[in-house]
């Protein structure tokens, strides 16, 4: 099985004909009844509640070819020329692929495959494949290196055996999960914002639901929670000014907001009457002066003794005002969600509209929106959303960053920051490499990956409209930006804010 095909996949004929591209398929239909004219309707499984679209009306005994969408499973319904169902089914379409469905009023033939579906997934499995020897080929080679360098004496094996308790080893006790989850976050965001070589699950959810790419930016806004704790503890127990504390912060969130303004006009995006205030950076800026003003004034930069009653729940009791003004904000937000009334959008709805942009949260800017409740269970958001991704009290939702999408999102990044910890930290399995680069300069590899999507050599136009072809672009653009990070540290280059 290739990883591409060698032809070029086309459906129709004559004025009919066209070329199918990524997520589509031909679909030939031929009515067989012989007095009775039929339509094809069909919908995507999707789009929740959607009335089907009508695809084409034939005439007895005719037959047509069209494109079909690949991404989701589609619902499809013969009806007769007054509209009333006469069949109703389900199919999931294969990526070029090219099929032929029989209908008539008694009846409809099984679909049948024409032209077999390429494997979408080979390239992601030969990606994943070529990596990970590509890390084999690298560990052995380290090993060799070493054990070229290990001198052959008994004295001086001795002499380079480490004390458990020299600093380098308490230097290197230090925790380096908490960095890696943010720096796996900023690898895969480069990737996903690159294109994410055309899969569907690394673009954005269409409504409700979830994708690789929704979590991306809410494990950003978990783990700068998660490492504001450690810096402003620091910080306290170092009796820094808590107002100089502040100032830093405020410097910091308006190099941010500053940053993702320059990131908004690229383009020729500059026209100031439209010119869009809002995005990535703005929000955690907002975000961030919120948290970090919080835990200044309200933490308490003392450990509790372990022999307290609420030694287990420390980080609740020890920070009860935080967790009042997190659930007032929690509440604010879910009550503009909800009853905020907005032309073209019905209150308590999650139902899609033709305008998503006219949603309450849409129209507030939802400024409210940060990652606060990460210590929260998942399960809790199992309950809201009603373990369902459609028709829950509150479902997931990255469009409207509802309730449930926080608490999920927050709970993928505990469990991503619990298996770092055990794979880095307590086991030593793995150092973090080569992610640990890109997280020690994380501003430069966001604002450059930014300025720098559609030039070459991060892009080029690829020569057929394949995956693999995507694939090699978006993770050649990305493995890029990995090296640029490498080659920084190697020269002690670091831009922060």
């Amino acid at each position: 099985m290739s990883l591409v095909d060698s032809s070029t996949t086309t459906c129709g004929t004559g004025d009919h004909l066209k070329h199918l591209t990524l997520g589509e398929a031909c679909l030939e239909v031929s009515n067989s009844d012989p007095v009775n004219n039929l339509q094809l309707w069909a919908q995507a499984v999707e789009c929740y509640k959607c009335p089907p679209w009508p695809y084409l009306t034939l005439a007895p005994t005719t037959s047509q070819a069209l494109v079909v969408n690949t991404t989701y499973p589609t619902e499809l319904f013969i009806r007769n020329k007054d509209g009333s169902d006469l069949h109703t089914f389900f199919y999931h379409f294969g990526e070029y692929g090219t099929y032929q469905l029989g209908i008539n009023t008694n009846n409809v033939t099984q679909v049948k495959i024409l032209h077999k579906a390429q494997n979408e997934f080979l390239p992601l499995i030969t990606a994943a494949i070529f990596f990970f020897m590509l890390v084999f080929v690298w560990q052995c080679a380290k090993f060799l290196v070493r054990r070229m360098n290990v001198p052959c004496s008994p004295r001086a094996v001795r002499s380079h055996v480490v004390d458990e308790h020299s600093p380098l080893l308490v230097a290197a006790s230090g925790s380096e999960s908490s960095p890696s989850t943010s720096q796996i976050a900023i690898v895969v965001m480069i990737f996903v914002n690159y294109g994410g070589a055309k899969y569907y699950f690394f673009s954005h959810a269409r409504w409700n639901g979830l994708t690789v790419a929704d979590l991306v930016f809410p494990w950003f806004m978990w783990i700068m929670g998660v490492s504001l704790i450690f810096s402003v503890r620091s910080q306290l127990k170092r009796t820094t000014k808590r107002y100089r504390m502040v100032l830093k912060i405020l410097k910091r969130c308006i190099i941010l907001f500053a940053l993702g303004l320059f990131i908004n006009s690229e383009n020729g995006h500059n026209y100031i009457p439209t010119f869009r205030i809002m995005g990535v950076l703005q929000r955690f800026s907002i975000c961030y002066f919120i948290t970090a003003l919080m835990e200044v004034y309200f933490m308490n930069p003392q450990e509790s003794p372990e022999y307290v009653w609420y030694w287990k729940i420390r980080d609740i009791v020890r920070s009860g005002v935080q967790w009042v003004i997190t659930v007032v904000l929690v509440v604010i937000h879910s009550v503009i969600t909800f009853s905020l009334s907005v032309p073209g959008c019905p209150t308590y709805s999650w139902e899609q509209q033709q305008d998503a942009s006219l949603s309450p949260t849409r129209t507030m800017d939802h400024v409210l929106n940060a990652g606060w409740l990460g210590e929260l269970l998942g399960m809790l958001a199992g309950f809201i959303c009603g373990w369902r991704k459609e028709g829950g009290p509150i479902p997931v939702n990255k469009n409207l960053w509802s309730l449930s999408f926080v608490l999920t999102t927050a709970c993928f990044a505990f469990l991503l920051l619990s298996f770092l910890y055990l794979v880095i930290d307590k086991w030593k399995w793995w150092s973090g490499n080569p992610f640990r680069y890109p997280g020690m300069n994380a501003i430069l590899l966001y604002v450059g990956h930014e300025v720098c999507n559609g030039l070459f050599p991060w892009f080029w136009e690829p020569v057929k409209q394949y995956h693999a072809y995507f694939l090699l672009m978006n993770l050649w653009g990305t493995s890029i930006w990995v090296i640029v990070a490498y080659l920084c540290h190697r020269r002690k280059l670091y831009i922060s804010v």
